[in-house]
């Protein structure tokens, strides 16, 4: 069972990367800009939008793998900046977790032997 913090984690990166690229992108929650995240060139709109779909079905590493890559060829676009930010943060909560789980079942183990 995941953490409090890392269901919170999950529950508002989904949320906000979500609403941030549904539609072409639009501006980030609690943005007070108006204006969508649209990318240079169409390939990049079209990875970062397929990118936000795998998101959506739960398949993170996919789809973070295609935000990314998009963010790494997009030239300071800070909304996708703050993508990649919650993405990496995500990632160090899974890493984190995975942590704890390995160090309690070496425990188990050992009260075992």
């Amino acid at each position: 069972m995941l953490s409090f913090r890392s269901n919170r984690i999950k529950g508002l990166l989904l949320a906000s990367v979500l609403g941030t690229g549904l539609c072409a992108g639009p501006a980030l929650a609690g943005d007070s800009s108006t204006e969508k995240l649209v990318l240079a060139d169409s390939v990049s709109q079209k990875q970062f939008t397929e990118g936000l779909t795998l998101l959506g079905q739960g398949q993170l590493d996919e789809g973070g793998q295609l935000i990314r890559k998009v963010a790494s060829t997009t030239n300071g676009n800070e909304s996708l900046r703050r993508i990649v930010g919650w993405l990496d943060e995500f990632d160090t909560l899974q890493k984190e977790r995975i942590s704890l789980i390995d160090a309690d079942y070496d425990t188990y183990v050992s009260w075992i032997n």
